[in-house]
């Protein structure tokens, strides 16, 4: 088994034992936490989709969770249709909404920090777009009405069930993203978001290859959006749809490592359970501070994420035992012994 197949199978047994096996001893705070780590790793895993393997530097990402969110509970207070069919025409949305950003990105050669000032700015017109609207709630947001089936509409009042749903769906993209990668559309994703430029002269349209890998982060993220509408039972502009809400998806990516599909989730069980100790133990303000501190220590730091740093102290701890004289090699075994 190599070294990438078996991180593959560790991430998903951590993921595995957190959604699955947590519950069977730990308190609802702790469970509670997890749910919130695993669910800015699902964040970030969508993210990275386009993100890392398609060169979009997206701050945008929160007009998908939010097309989501806003898309099954409509459906659900107006039509009466349960959020577990309701997550799938979010689904549609949001895909929607990602193709119309790639267009826009390949349409008018956004790159860098440009497409990141662009989509910044979506994210804010979305806001006040919402905020303004009646049928959307405006700016107070709307209340998911209680559901006398339950478990039927998405409604769980053991956190144990919501732990479960968001480690299925952690694996579930997971698998996806790297199954993705070592596909066609995967590999053309990466190559017009490498250079555009070269892909068009190699036979790619880049204005459908980045619509579509747009369209399929955005997709995905809105699945995430109906798993926090139904936690919370609320949905406003101000926690879906504000610019701080897309850095939080960004920042366990950046954190754990942006080149590994596992970076999301590595970083995410770093960060999230930090970020929620500070804010049931001392001053919310706090958490926004170690969230600029710890951006500043990773790129100075650690520009590949924590990821990168483990993976050079393995290949140097390979270099010295390959360089070992069997004496030292027996020497080193007996120790272990």
């Amino acid at each position: 088994m190599n070294s990438s197949r078996r991180t593959q199978l560790i991430a998903l047994a951590v993921v595995a034992l957190l959604g699955f096996g947590l519950p069977l001893f730990a308190t609802i705070n702790i469970q509670v936490i997890a749910t919130s780590a695993l669910f800015y790793a699902y964040l970030g895993t969508c993210w990275n989709v386009t993100g890392s393997y398609g060169g979009r530097l997206s701050l945008g990402h929160a007009i998908f969770l939010g097309a989501g969110a806003y898309t099954s509970t409509l459906l659900f207070i107006n039509q009466g249709i349960s959020p577990w069919i309701g997550m799938f025409l979010g689904v549609v949305v949001g895909a929607a909404c990602g193709a119309l950003v790639g267009w826009l990105a390949s349409r008018y050669r956004l790159e860098g920090i440009f497409f990141a000032m662009v989509t910044l700015a979506l994210t804010l017109l979305a806001a006040q777009l919402v905020s303004n609207i009646g049928t959307l709630g405006g700016a107070q947001g709307l209340l998911v009405p209680l559901s006398p089936d339950g478990a039927a509409d998405y409604q769980f009042a053991d956190p144990a069930a919501l732990l479960r749903i968001i480690a299925v769906m952690t694996m579930g993209v997971l698998i996806f993203t790297w199954w993705l990668r070592g596909r066609r559309w995967g590999k053309w994703i990466a190559a017009v978001g490498a250079n555009d430029r070269a892909a068009e002269a190699s036979g790619l349209s880049p204005t459908l290859v980045s619509s579509v890998g747009m369209a399929i982060g955005g997709g995905l993220t809105a699945l995430g959006g109906t798993f926090y509408a139904q936690q919370n039972l609320f949905v406003d502009p101000a926690s879906l749809l504000h610019w701080s809400v897309s850095l939080a998806i960004l920042l366990p990516v950046i954190v754990g490592g942006r080149s590994r599909a596992e970076g999301p989730l590595v970083g995410a069980l770093l960060l999230i359970p930090l970020e929620e100790l500070i804010r049931q133990n001392a001053d919310p303000g706090y958490a926004g501070l170690l969230r600029g501190f710890l951006l500043i220590a990773v790129v100075i730091f650690m520009p590949g994420g924590v990821l990168d740093v483990v993976d050079r102290v393995r290949a140097r701890l390979r270099g010295k035992t390959e360089h070992s004289s069997p004496e030292e090699v027996d020497a080193h075994a007996a120790d272990r012994a």
